[in-house]
């Protein structure tokens, strides 16, 4: 268990690192959350609500990628741990972990490589960000009621079709981002 101090510290840590969202030129930032996060109140229901608007802000900027890992989804690479890819202009990418307190940056190429690699495949595995920001919409308006919604189907563009199942135009392609498409989302960072 943490101190009182320890925790005061990280959050102020925490509101502090949010004031980079503001600056100018703001940041591409490109993310994933798990959907079970975005579900479970924490602090209650005026905080979560507050935390679900946050998120939704941010999540409508165009700097901002935002995905949604859906419940419904079986394993994928995020299982194994929250991380963070950094790439700041003009050196190279890194890695972040934290896990039970313990930070840990990793700078091996090869190492970082393989949580790139895995990053793609949670976004390919995830809800695009317009289907993501639609369902952040009904849990954000329900907070405040304390109901939440179920998790959303996977997108039928990444179902098998059946030969009598009708395709959704409506709905935009799901796929694996190319290392092209990665770059552009890590560009001048």
């Amino acid at each position: 268990m943490l101190d009182e101090a320890t925790v005061e510290k990280r959050l102020a840590d925490r509101i502090s690192r949010q004031a980079l969202l503001d600056k100018w030129p703001a940041p591409t930032i490109s993310f994933v959350l798990a959907a079970a996060v975005l579900l479970r109140p924490f602090g209650g229901p005026e905080v979560h609500r507050e935390q679900l608007r946050r998120i939704l802000d941010v999540a409508g900027r165009r700097t901002v990628d935002f995905q949604i890992m859906p419940l419904d989804g079986h394993e994928h690479p995020y299982l194994g741990g929250a991380f963070t890819l950094l790439t700041p202009k003009g050196r190279r990418e890194t890695a972040y972990t934290e896990i039970y307190g313990h930070p840990r940056l990793i700078t091996d190429p090869e190492e970082v490589r393989q949580y790139t690699e895995r990053y793609g495949v949670i976004r390919s595995q995830a809800l695009t960000q317009h289907e993501s920001l639609t369902w952040l919409e009904k849990p954000t308006k329900a907070a405040s009621a304390s109901k939440l919604p179920p998790t959303p189907p996977p997108s039928t563009s990444a179902t098998p079709k059946s030969p009598t199942a009708p395709s959704s135009p409506s709905l935009p392609r799901r796929g694996r981002p190319s290392s092209r498409t990665l770059r552009r989302n890590r560009k001048d960072r």
